[in-house]
């Protein structure tokens, strides 16, 4: 258990690593006090640049598609089942269109930047890939039981929050809410709120 200095308890926020844990005032103590590893959400790269030019005036779009599929999740065991990008796009440095893409029955957006005007290209995917299972890893390491944050992969936009089930340290049932903050994975661990 961390014990947190009385002015970061009125503050109250802890953050670690890659994970931030707020108490509203009263501080409400709970399995979520305990050390907080960086958590991480993410299915591979979030963003990569190359090159598709050739001696065509638009952009390969079906190059772009392929280069989704190889890179985007990358790291993960989960494949991208299709890709759809729009065709006829003429190079020109600066102009952004988006890709869409589904992996695990979700469909998420890549942009795609040009970053000259002879073909290369910068790809950012803009939502977070959430495994719920991970985030059910970190609460259960918190001394929660019974979580269950769903069991199918989340598309989810930085700003925006799930909430996962599950029994407190104390024995009492309620809802935790998780915010995503980056497309990278980064979340916000909320307070735990028991059901009445």
């Amino acid at each position: 258990m961390v014990h947190t200095s009385r002015a970061r308890a009125r503050a109250g926020e802890i953050s670690r690593g890659h994970v931030r844990t707020a108490f509203p005032h009263p501080v409400r103590r709970t399995g979520l006090v305990a050390a907080l590893t960086g958590l991480v959400l993410l299915l591979g790269a979030c963003s990569f640049s190359f090159s598709v030019g050739g001696n065509s005036p638009t952009i390969d779009h079906e190059k772009v598609e392929q280069k989704i599929k190889e890179f985007l999740p990358g790291t993960s065991n989960l494949k991208i089942t299709s890709v759809g990008c729009p065709s006829g796009i003429k190079e020109k440095k600066g102009r952004n269109f988006a890709c869409s893409a589904v992996i695990g029955g979700n469909k998420f957006t890549v942009r795609v930047t040009q970053t000259n005007s002879s073909g290369h290209v910068h790809l950012e995917r803009v939502e977070a890939i959430i495994d719920p299972a991970k985030a059910a890893q970190l609460l259960e390491s918190n001394h929660f039981t019974g979580v269950d944050c769903g069991s199918s992969l989340m598309v989810i936009a930085p700003g925006r929050t799930f909430s996962c089930r599950a029994t407190s340290p104390e024995g009492e049932t309620g809802t935790i809410p998780i915010k995503v903050t980056s497309r990278s994975g980064n979340v916000t661990v909320g307070t735990f709120a028991a059901s009445a």
